[in-house]
């Protein structure tokens, strides 16, 4: 699937592949897998601000990775990030 990736123009639909492949992989607990595909997925959302939503959630899914993985503090500053986002 992500060889075909590459002949998708759309960069939100791209973002839409990348996280839901980090929920995907943060299911079965990859942690790794996951964090990359989220962090890819997130900055795609950020840069368009009509897809705040979906960065919002992408921070949450970064923060409970980063929980699981005993990362405490840079977990919490993306709980902090997505509740700045949702008080817009």
């Amino acid at each position: 699937a992500e060889e075909k990736l590459r002949t998708i123009p759309d960069q939100i639909e791209i973002a839409e592949f990348h996280y839901k492949l980090a929920i995907a992989y943060y299911q079965i607990k990859q942690n790794f897998l996951s964090l990359n595909h989220a962090k890819t997925a997130l900055k795609t959302f950020k840069a368009h601000g009509d897809y705040i939503q979906k960065a919002i959630s992408n921070d949450m899914l970064i923060g409970a990775n980063k929980l699981d993985l005993f990362r405490f503090d840079e977990a919490e500053q993306h709980y902090k990030q997505a509740l700045k986002d949702a008080a817009l």
